[in-house]
């Protein structure tokens, strides 16, 4: 059986008295795309630099292809990294860039322009090897950065928000560039995003971070579809999520109280065992799920469907969508995208109906252990 590429085991780091990276143990199997996701200040770039060896752990060591290489300093690792500033010598050409690395580490002179020729053509810029990275523009030179990491061919490549300094048109470019390089290349890649689209987009597997704790790892579908925490489900994605308390169930549903006289039959998810009554919990509902109906058409509720009333308190129409902001009648507003047609062009102040279909919405554990993320606004 094949070691993972990387191992973090038990890693955490400390700087003075502030715990950024709480202790955790990650697996990267060997030629995955791998992404650590999370806000700003959540720990994931400090863990990829402990990956790199520019920062020391605290507690713990990484392994690259079962070697422990905690000790072993950046430049002797079989990893290498692509920065967000690009990090290129503008005195040098294009070519000479790409086969720096080359030469800080001994490679013969006679097998350098071979493999920065390939290089180079790898991400598209084969004609441009005398050209200096002031004559190319920000995505061209991102290539070049890619070009410059990939040129050794390191076990595993580093990527630290490598599409943050660019625009969305050509940052949706990169990222078809990326993961054609990484299918071609065939080697480990991991990368640190705050962009959760782009995780999904791109990764095989996405580790989720929030406040230096590892809070998921999964697939993308698996962090969309079955979110453990409240900070996953309201990061993933357009979500409301509600405070509620368990009232009744029935078979693999239940019933939860979410206001006074309000309550809604949703999916029992919970991981550990089924929701008792009295439970909190969180309802999470994807923006996708409420539906709008004008309030004549309302459907009867029972246990497979709620109908709660409404009123439009604010529209943003978004092209192909448009999101509504709904204000029940007991005061919670939910938010909802559906697809813009002339059936769906509410009005403020409109009185509607909302329908949510039970299998549809679910629950997550609430409780001290499992705080609503205070840093992020979530309706």
């Amino acid at each position: 059986m094949n070691r993972p590429a990387v191992e973090a085991v038990n890693i955490s780091k400390s700087f003075e008295n502030l715990q950024v990276v709480k202790p955790l143990d990650l697996s990267i199997g060997s030629g995955e795309f791998f992404s650590l996701l999370g806000p700003s200040g959540c720990g994931k770039t400090t863990l990829l630099r402990m990956i790199a060896g520019f920062e020391t752990p605290t507690t713990g060591c990484v392994l690259v292809s079962g070697q422990d290489m905690t000790k072993v300093p950046p430049h002797k690792r079989p990893v290498n990294m692509v920065f967000q500033s690009y990090a290129l010598f503008p005195h040098l050409t294009i070519a000479e860039n790409v086969a720096f690395g080359l030469k800080a580490a001994g490679e013969a002179a006679g097998n350098i322009a071979g493999k920065v020729k390939e290089a180079l053509q790898l991400v598209h810029l084969g004609d441009y090897g005398e050209r200096y990275p002031s004559q190319l523009s920000g995505g061209q030179q991102q290539r070049v950065a890619l070009a410059r990491a990939v040129v050794k061919r390191p076990q595993v490549l580093l990527l630290d928000e490598p599409l943050s300094a660019l625009d969305l048109k050509i940052r949706h470019q990169m990222q078809e560039e990326l993961s054609r390089l990484q299918r071609e290349l065939g080697i480990t890649f991991i990368m640190v995003t705050h962009d959760q689209g782009e995780a999904l987009a791109l990764s095989t597997r996405v580790a989720v971070f929030y406040q230096g704790n590892l809070e998921q790892v999964g697939t993308p579908e698996e962090i969309y579809e079955q979110p453990k925490t409240a900070f996953v489900a309201s990061f993933i994605g357009q979500t409301n999520l509600l405070d509620g308390q368990v009232v009744d169930r029935q078979a693999s549903l239940i019933r939860v109280k979410i206001a006074d006289n309000v309550f809604l039959w949703v999916k029992d998810l919970l991981e550990g065992g089924p929701s008792k009554i009295g439970d909190p919990v969180y309802v999470v509902l994807r923006t996708q799920v409420p539906k709008v109906v004008p309030s004549a058409k309302a459907p009867a509720a029972d246990a497979n469907t709620n109908c709660l009333t409404a009123t439009i308190d604010q529209k943003s129409y978004q092209g192909h969508v448009t999101d509504y902001w709904l204000k029940l009648d007991c005061g919670i507003t939910l938010r909802t995208s559906v697809n813009t047609s002339a059936e769906s062009n509410f009005q403020l102040d409109d009185k509607v109906a909302v329908v949510i279909e039970a299998d549809s919405a679910y629950v997550l554990a609430d409780g001290a252990a499992h705080p609503r993320p205070k840093e992020l606004v979530v309706v």
